[in-house]
């Protein structure tokens, strides 16, 4: 019987480190890009949960978005994950930052579940 809620015990502990994991926010980056190219962020999605991101605020004197996409996982699973795609330029010199939103986008007043920033130096 001990063992049993020691196995138990282990099961949930490591199903909760799982679920805190998801949590966690893309580490902040910095990138560099010369004028005129183009470049992707790419975060993990899942559009079945009603969460996405979303561009939250941009420097758009130093960098410009060009395009956004979702490219699903090869899996057939329902409920699949994959991943958001989002495309950049870099359009003039200069250091710009980029901050993504995870949320769901007809709670209105709600604090983003998470959020990734990046840092663009434009050469």
């Amino acid at each position: 019987m001990r063992m049993r809620w020691t196995v138990l015990s282990l099961v949930l502990l490591v199903f909760l480190s799982a679920c805190a994991a998801q949590k966690r926010a893309p580490a902040p980056a910095s990138m560099t890009v010369a004028a005129g190219e183009e470049f992707d962020i790419r975060l993990p999605a899942n559009p079945s949960t009603g969460f996405r991101w979303q561009v939250g605020s941009i420097d758009d004197k130093v960098v410009r978005l060009v395009d956004t996409r979702y490219e699903p996982t090869a899996s057939d699973a329902l409920g699949a994950g994959g991943t958001d795609v989002f495309s950049f330029v870099g359009v003039a010199k200069g250091r710009g930052d980029i901050k993504l939103v995870f949320l769901r986008p007809w709670e209105k007043g709600v604090a983003p579940a998470r959020t990734a920033e990046y840092s663009v130096d434009v050469l």
